[in-house]
């Protein structure tokens, strides 16, 4: 497994300049990059922008190629293909089954095979596979779930956009034993995942 780098752009510079990579490495770059191409072609309109935002929440992740990585929210698996060619482990957590469907055959037409996608509930992550090193909401959130939160290994790290009145900021939450730090990166605009809006409270 290649150690992790800024795969938006040492991929390119890697097919601009093949010559130092095996047979091997060329065709994963070339599925790497085929299957990015063909996730954003079929994301729907409101989710494109998720696709601009996906390299700089990655970016604070400080991705490991020993990582084992939780995807929330991995719709047309744009993220999903980018994390499967850094770390060593993805399950992508999606709540449509159809998109989950299209999404799995897209990567295994492209020999992605170190990521799963699951269906199921985004607001309670998979914890029957944690703990995670990372964990992705691929798009935003009203506030994070605290069952997702303890789904990090100790000294784990998550990113998400929150949203607090129609403002996003993404954020980055590490885990250390019971406590959880968070500090927010950058602005961000994108759609609220289903099933991730805060609660609301009795109206009297």
């Amino acid at each position: 497994m290649p150690e992790a780098r800024d795969e938006s752009g040492a991929l390119t510079r890697s097919l601009s300049h093949p010559p130092s990579l095996t047979d091997e490495e060329i065709h994963m770059n070339l599925a790497f990059h085929i299957v990015r191409v063909i996730s954003m072609m079929t994301m729907p309109p409101t989710e494109k922008m998720l696709g601009l935002e996906a390299d700089a929440l990655l970016q604070s992740l400080d991705l490991q190629a020993s990582h084992r990585v939780l995807e929330i929210g991995s719709g047309c698996g744009y993220a999903t293909a980018v994390l499967a060619r850094i770390v060593s482990q993805v399950v992508a957590l999606e709540v449509d089954a159809d998109l989950a469907t299209r999404t799995s055959r897209l990567l295994a037409r492209l020999e992605v095979n170190n990521a799963q996608v699951t269906v199921g509930s985004l607001a309670a992550g998979e914890p029957t596979r944690a703990p995670y090193d990372r964990i992705l909401f691929s798009g935003a959130v009203e506030e994070v779930p605290d069952a997702v939160k303890r789904q990090l290994a100790e000294g784990g790290r998550l990113a998400a956009v929150v949203r607090t009145n129609g403002v996003g900021k993404a954020v980055v939450v590490e885990r250390h034993g019971e406590a959880f730090g968070v500090r927010e990166v950058f602005d961000a605009a994108i759609p609220i995942l289903p099933g991730l809006t805060r609660p609301k409270g009795f109206v009297f």
